[in-house]
């Protein structure tokens, strides 16, 4: 009787190591990995629109304005539009828009009060919600969160004011009491990312 227990227990071990065909069963586990980096990056398409032609370019320049006689005021040929589109993995962050006066050479006269700047949030290529609309001179260091861009991307507006109601609070037409010259200035656009 002993003897059959033996046999009994042996047979009961070999049919636990081997299935039904014969064949023994090992198995080993392993790690699937992968590190994904911390990517913050953004780019900056710049479009003139001169009537019904758009065209992409690398600055917002006005050229030479034209002078109305009529309205004594001058006047520029174009607008612009800047596309900022982000590519950042980080849970939290934020585009600032930093602007250096527009000024003329050698002198303390600004354009700053001139131009409208307008920021929307871009949904389509033709559907934006309007986030903020402030002169050249009040736009600096305006900033937008992930939160208030999602579902679309930043595009900000310039053009230069006509004195109409369509200009923002603050803007004024350029009029012939603005010194002859030429002006300059910058925007700074900045992506802040947190981890």
């Amino acid at each position: 009787m002993k003897r059959v227990m033996q046999i009994t227990g042996v047979l009961a071990i070999f049919m636990l190591l081997f299935s039904s065909d014969g064949s023994a069963q090992v198995s080993e586990s392993f790690n699937v990995e992968a590190t994904i980096p911390r990517q913050n990056s953004f780019n900056v398409t710049i479009t003139r629109v001169e009537g019904n032609t758009t065209n992409t370019t690398n600055a917002v320049d006005f050229g030479r304005l034209t002078f109305d006689p009529q309205l004594n005021i001058f006047t520029a040929d174009a607008y612009y539009f800047v596309d900022i589109g982000v590519g950042t993995n980080t849970p939290q962050w934020s585009l600032e828009h930093a602007v250096t006066p527009v000024q003329r050479a050698g002198g303390e006269d600004t354009l700053d009060d001139h131009i409208n700047v307008v920021f929307v949030k871009q949904l389509s290529d033709i559907a934006s919600e309007q986030l903020s609309k402030v002169s050249y001179a009040n736009s600096d260091e305006h900033t937008y969160t992930r939160d208030q861009l999602s579902g679309g991307w930043l595009r900000v507006f310039y053009g230069i004011g006509t004195g109409d109601d369509q200009d923002a609070p603050g803007v004024s037409p350029v009029t012939v009491e603005k010194p002859s010259g030429d002006y300059v200035g910058e925007v700074t656009i900045t992506l802040f990312s947190t981890q």
